[in-house]
């Protein structure tokens, strides 16, 4: 494998149909408009949607550029800014889309665990008065 893939927990993964510019091969993504389709009872114009990775510090690369990168670097970081460490603390969590912890530390996804796992055992309890009473 020529690539690490370890970088992807650093950076933030997202779609663009505008004009942007690849910070690490200088490319130029264009607005580029494919054609027409419906949307709600409506015509409107379709255009291609470019995949990029958003940097801790606001620039953008292409995710093939930044793997490589990375991988030849050894870390993660901003060419142009500097190299992070690959640490807890400068990765990026998908499920609140905020940098400095893992997603498996993200306190929305702990609270929603948490919550889940309340209501499962209040259900199970439930369930057990239930079964007490039809017993009786």
């Amino acid at each position: 494998m020529d690539e690490s893939y370890e970088c992807i927990y650093y950076v933030k993964e997202q779609k663009t149909m505008e004009q942007w510019t690849c910070l690490l091969c200088n490319i130029t993504e264009i607005k580029l408009k494919l054609g027409k389709h419906k949307c709600m009872g409506k015509i409107v114009d379709k255009f291609m949607e470019w995949e990029q990775y958003k940097l801790q510090c606001g620039h953008t690369v292409h995710p093939r550029c930044y793997r490589v990168w990375s991988y030849k670097q050894g870390t993660v970081g901003c060419p142009t800014c500097g190299l992070l460490p690959m640490t807890d603390e400068n990765m990026n969590c998908y499920q609140c889309s905020t940098w400095g912890h893992k997603t498996n530390d993200c306190p929305i996804l702990q609270f929603t665990y948490r919550h889940l796992y309340l209501v499962q055992k209040e259900k199970y309890y439930e369930r057990l008065r239930e079964e007490k009473r039809e017993l009786e």
